[in-house]
């Protein structure tokens, strides 16, 4: 493969040898990040670079001006500790620059050690492994039942929302069980536009995942009624496969890599301890001599910037004609009022419930009736509960508007079952979407259980 030496010809390269390369320098730049702040962590983000890269410069959609453009595709890094990847990534495309690089870390930056979700490009903040799984679903859940909304009034609803939910995860996001509730429930509703690429590395902080994991999670998808793909996570052939496979099944779909912890290294690959460390500074100017790149910190030359960004123009007219498309949806009153409702976020003034003040009433029967009150207001508002409808009286509402189903999309009920972390994860995912107000029903002793996704709710806000 030509390397640094040779980059005044890297118009000439082939095709291969220029994702190559461009991929040294994206590791490049995360050894160097993570080595800068003393703090962090490199294997992860090495081993799932060819698929970010791949996803990113190749099948993402989304509007490199404007990254709250609202059709785009989300992508959710629910292994937030590889958030130096996603930071190398959103360099390349122009939201954050070296300097934020340099800054990795370091208090008000850009670049926080886990994603958050004020920065552009990241789509929900991460860290709390498994949650994100959850988050992603959630937004695949948004992202469907708007759709089938636009669909009662507009034939080609799908221009003016579709789009696909990609999830990056790691051993430990499966090894969290609210990943597993989550994904149950994504195969139960069969969303066909959530994608997870599992980084399956086999090793984490405390050695290889053998230690303590010895589940096939590709028949336990398959179970969930999954679209499962085994692949060999570090081949772009079989990774751009992969991915066009799972944009056209009818069901959720997982591919599961095979990679390598610090996928690229000169003497590390595998090591555990790449994990959650920066790599010492000669396994890095090894690691770069391997990869053909120069002794040089930072090192992103303008060839590679404008190869990664080769298909922005082709991105911005398909923005032009999908808010056209928006534009004239919109001349339809009845189009154009849901638009408002939904993602213009123009609610109406709501009329509130009124209770007679010497009434004695249960909390949860004065919720209920609440509920009820501003379901009939706001046909954006969906959820459930965690199999207690007739205790804290969410029945009225699934009674009167139906189950979210597989082969129903118009029901607003989400019936969660007894997964009450899931149900939390996921009502997260759907308010990040937007569009959508979801609200989850339990009793609060068992909110503990929720409590994780509570949190990232409230630093989310």
């Amino acid at each position: 493969m030509p390397n640094f030496k040779d980059i005044s010809s890297f118009s000439e390269w082939a095709g291969d040898d220029k994702d190559q390369f461009a991929l040294a320098v994206v590791k490049g730049l995360i050894m160097d990040t993570v080595r800068n702040a003393d703090s962090g962590h490199t294997g992860g983000p090495m081993s799932s670079a060819d698929f970010a890269y791949i996803l990113f410069a190749e099948y993402l959609n989304f509007d490199p001006k404007n990254s709250e453009w609202f059709k785009r595709d989300r992508f959710v890094l629910s292994a937030g500790h590889e958030s130096a990847l996603l930071y190398v990534l959103l360099t390349l495309i122009g939201w954050l620059n070296i300097d934020d690089l340099r800054r990795f870390r370091q208090l008000h930056s850009k670049t926080p050690g886990h994603p958050e979700v004020e920065l552009n490009g990241v789509e929900a903040t991460t860290g709390p492994l498994g949650q994100g799984v959850g988050m992603g679903i959630g937004m695949a859940v948004a992202e469907s039942k708007l759709s089938a909304m636009f669909t009662h009034h507009i034939e080609k609803a799908d221009d003016l929302i579709g789009h696909f939910n990609y999830i990056l995860a790691s051993d430990g996001d499966l090894q969290e069980p609210v990943s597993m509730g989550a994904a149950a429930l994504a195969g139960h509703w069969g969303l066909s536009r959530v994608i997870i690429f599992y980084d399956s590395n086999k090793a984490q902080i405390s050695g290889n995942t053998q230690r303590s994991d010895s589940a096939d999670y590709g028949t336990i998808f398959e179970g969930y009624g999954w679209h499962v793909q085994r692949i060999k996570g570090h081949d772009h052939k079989q990774i751009r496969s992969a991915i066009e496979k799972a944009q056209v099944v009818n069901r959720p779909s997982i591919i599961i890599g095979e990679t390598t912890m610090a996928y690229g290294t000169a003497e590390m690959e595998g090591d555990h301890e790449t994990h959650g460390a920066p790599l010492p500074q000669e396994e890095i100017d090894a690691t770069k001599q391997k990869l053909g790149l120069p002794n040089e910190k930072f090192y992103l030359p303008a060839e590679v910037i404008n190869y990664f960004q080769h298909r922005f123009d082709l991105l911005r007219n398909k923005v032009k004609a999908l808010d056209k498309n928006v534009e004239t949806a919109r001349l339809n009153k009845d189009v154009d009022k849901l638009w408002r409702l939904c993602i213009a976020d123009e609610l109406p003034e709501l009329e509130l419930p009124e209770f007679e003040k010497s009434t004695v009433l249960a909390t949860r029967k004065a919720f209920g009736a609440t509920l009820d009150f501003f379901a009939t207001q706001l046909p954006n508002l969906i959820g459930g509960s965690a199999d207690l409808e007739p205790s804290n009286y969410t029945g009225n509402f699934a009674a009167n508007y139906g189950d979210f189903l597989k082969d129903n999309r118009s029901g607003r009920n989400l019936a969660f079952g007894v997964r009450e972390f899931p149900m939390a994860a996921i009502m997260n995912g759907i308010a990040l979407h937007g569009g959508l107000i979801p609200f989850g029903g339990t009793f609060l002793v068992f909110a503990d259980y929720e409590r994780p996704a509570l949190r990232l709710a409230a630093i989310q806000h």
